[in-house]
């Protein structure tokens, strides 16, 4: 089961980031407690509290990370 998210982080978000449809991605990747948020929307990007990266940086993170996981070792 998924705790409640804070009010007071819903609060501070939405002073941040004013768009509605936005603040539900932002709510989602912090309750999964996503590494990495991956979009191309320029607000998201700017203000969103996890790590966001477009399409381009993930894939070039992800090429020089090996694949591996934040929390994984690298692949031999």
């Amino acid at each position: 089961m998924l705790a409640p998210f804070p009010s007071s982080q819903y609060r501070k978000q939405r002073v941040l980031h004013a768009d509605f449809e936005d603040d539900l991605i932002i709510a989602a990747a912090l309750r999964a407690k996503a590494d990495y948020l991956v979009t191309n929307n320029e607000g998201l990007l700017r203000h969103c509290p996890v790590a966001a990266l477009d399409a381009r940086d993930m894939v070039a993170l992800l090429e020089t990370k090996d694949v591996a996981s934040p929390g994984e070792a690298a692949r031999p």
